[in-house]
């Protein structure tokens, strides 16, 4: 007898790909994911918004500027100039600059012409350099540096007296302004040989170069020895820039203490040391005033009581 198997309805041939897929929820999402989506639009959004503002921005400037044509005040409203501030490396005053500046009572800082301000300055033979600045809304800042006097030197015009000027270590001449009695007589005066004192192109005299090869000794003499240089009275000079070939080249000082003494111009603070142990020698000390000094002559020194 044949025996028959019966089929089973849930057979694996029943079965297909299809029904082995998957039919599980989408999970919700984060707090996190949530925030990232958002601020993602709000870029977006806030691009946009920038990008129309400044079309609508560059249509108004247009039609602005089509309607109203000209020049453009981009510094605002100015105020007239009710400050001035300076610094100076000198003795000149505040009201020195302002005879010299001549600013208009009711000029802008924009009206000012920094550059004429300047040149105003730098034309005072006081002032070796100036700087003029801008500090808005109404104040003007000045910079100075000044000449620093070495010397006094007498002038005498062809009908007149003897007028004093001052003279920089560097050999410019000018008037001095603003400096006090004390400061002038404590300064040396400076004689010149004929022919050294030039006029300049504008009022005044020309540099005297000589001088830089002088104005060392002085201020060696002012800064290290100056027991030595208080008692200086004048200065002269012959040929200060010649080298050692020419014995002649020399510097003079004429003092309280001592009424001539001759220094060579190159090596002055051996000079000078030298000079002072001479003067704390017995027979000088004991000498009310020395005659000459000859420190010219290298290690050899001449001197006569």
């Amino acid at each position: 007898m044949a025996i028959t198997r019966k089929k089973n309805s849930n057979s694996n041939s029943d079965r297909s790909w299809r029904n082995l897929v998957s039919h599980k929820r989408r999970r919700p999402m984060s707090t996190v994911a949530w925030r990232r989506s958002l601020l993602g639009v709000g870029k977006f959004l806030l691009i946009l918004a920038i990008l129309g503002g400044s079309g609508y921005g560059i249509w108004c400037g247009r039609e602005h500027f089509q309607r109203n044509p000209g020049p453009v005040d981009l510094t605002g409203p100015s105020l007239p100039v009710d400050s001035l501030k300076y610094a100076t490396d000198g003795v000149l005053k505040l009201a020195s600059i302002k005879r010299i500046l001549q600013i208009p009572r009711k000029a802008t800082l924009m009206d000012l012409d920094l550059k004429d301000l300047r040149s105003k300055l730098e034309s005072e033979s006081q002032i070796a350099f100036a700087r003029v600045r801008r500090r808005f809304p109404s104040t003007l800042q000045v910079e100075i540096s000044e000449h620093k006097p070495l010397y006094r030197l007498f002038i005498r015009p062809k009908k007149g007296v003897p007028i004093m000027w001052l003279v920089s270590g560097a050999g410019t001449i000018y008037k001095g302004k603003d400096f006090r009695y004390s400061t002038l007589h404590a300064l040396p005066y400076l004689n010149l040989k004929p022919g050294l004192l030039k006029k300049a192109e504008r009022n005044g005299y020309q540099r005297i170069p000589e001088l830089e090869n002088v104005s060392p000794l002085l201020e060696i003499a002012r800064s290290d020895f100056p027991e030595l240089y208080r008692e200086w009275k004048v200065v002269s000079f012959l040929r200060p820039e010649a080298d050692e070939s020419d014995p002649d080249a020399h510097v003079l000082i004429e003092s309280n203490i001592v009424k001539k003494m001759r220094f060579s111009p190159r090596d002055y603070p051996s000079q000078l040391r030298r000079l002072k142990y001479l003067l704390l020698e017995p027979d000088f000390q004991n000498s009310r005033k020395i005659e000459s000094i000859d420190l010219s002559h290298g290690r050899s020194v001449f001197a006569r009581l």
